[in-house]
């Protein structure tokens, strides 16, 4: 295939593969540089959802951009038998290992908002658990569906065996199912993107501080217009079935937005202090070298306080647990202390180190 005989879908498609998978990279590179003199920065939920996100991603565009070489993106009418054969099976494994992908990312979202909860907000952290549990089980129930479809396997991409034995009355069904899937992404983001604006209001800072910070937090909605492009698709492989290829080449296009969305706009809530430590921000300068108290509770057997010096964190406990200090109580901490996600490890010998 030469540049000349690319569609314009394909080299929309290749494009812009191309280019959100260097952002994505880029922002979890950067995540990974920032955490570098934390170690605990490593074994937290956000981080590990995230890395996990980016390596299905990095593993469904290998499949995907090959699927265009053999004929994504065109029209079913310009490729033959064993073009299609190839690039439907192609593009079965794009879109499993970027359900699993999508999953992860909006996790990762999901325990970024549990971090900064802290552990005395009891029935929103349930909330939040619930809403990872209907994203799991919906996405592993799709992923797994996607290959049962037809028996044999092969039935789902040869279409040579349409005449042979073999069965695929469960087509239907996943397509309803992904509609399902759909739906409950496209709530799920809208949801996630609203929730932070309860949690930062009650803050005593500017507001449009409060603004930058909700909107910093709320990127999962534009994920949701991408989400809501890709199921309209769903329904076209039923009924533009002829010409499969071309609208598989649209479904790989929103797909790989919606991915990558959810991947950069769940990393930049966390890259927030590295970019202040690197832009500047009128906000920390007035708040650098002031000891900030921030949220103190007692949970059995241990009592955790937290301190903020400038931009290290001291603590101290009576135990070897690791916790999280966030303002989450009193509210009266700046939005740069809410937003620094300090990620605390084990205690050392002397019961309170230094990060």
């Amino acid at each position: 295939m030469t540049f000349q005989d690319v569609s314009g879908l394909q080299k929309a498609q290749l494009a812009t593969a191309c280019t959100l998978t260097t952002i994505g990279v880029f922002c979890t590179a950067l995540r990974l540089y920032s955490a570098r003199h934390r170690s605990a920065a490593f074994f937290t939920w956000n981080f590990l959802w995230i890395v996990l996100s980016l390596v299905f991603a990095l593993a469904c565009e290998g499949p995907a951009i090959a699927a265009v070489y053999y004929g994504m993106g065109k029209h079913t009418s310009e490729l033959n038998l064993d073009l299609i054969e190839r690039m439907i099976k192609l593009e079965m494994y794009g879109i499993t290992l970027g359900i699993l992908s999508t999953l992860f990312g909006k996790l990762a979202v999901v325990s970024l908002l549990l971090e900064i909860h802290g552990p005395l907000v009891v029935y929103r952290r349930y909330l939040l658990y619930a809403v990872a549990s209907i994203l799991t089980l919906i996405a592993l129930v799709s992923f797994i569906m996607s290959w049962l479809q037809c028996s044999p396997t092969s039935k789902i991409w040869d279409p040579r065996q349409i005449l042979l034995p073999g069965d695929c009355s469960r087509r239907m069904g996943v397509v309803d199912l992904s509609f399902a899937n759909g739906a409950v992404n496209v709530a799920v983001d809208i949801f996630l993107s609203l929730y932070p604006i309860g949690m930062m209001w009650d803050l005593k800072v500017k507001r449009k501080t409060k603004v930058a910070a909700c909107f910093l937090m709320a990127g999962g909605a534009f994920a949701s217009w991408a989400c809501i492009l890709r199921t309209q698709m769903v329904r076209k492989m039923v009924t533009d079935e002829a010409d499969i290829s071309y609208v598989l080449g649209k479904f790989d296009l929103y797909g790989t937005i919606e991915l990558w969305l959810v991947i950069i706009l769940g990393s930049l809530p966390a890259l927030r202090p590295v970019l202040l430590r690197y832009l500047g921000s009128e906000d920390r300068d007035e708040n650098r070298g002031n000891d900030i108290p921030m949220t103190v509770w007692t949970e059995a057997p241990s009592t955790i306080v937290a301190t903020r010096f400038g931009d290290s964190v001291v603590r101290a406990s009576s135990d070897e647990s690791g916790f999280r200090f966030l303002p989450t109580m009193e509210k009266k901490a700046s939005i740069n202390t809410a937003m620094r996600f300090v990620f605390v490890g084990r205690a050392s010998s002397e019961g309170h180190e230094r990060l």
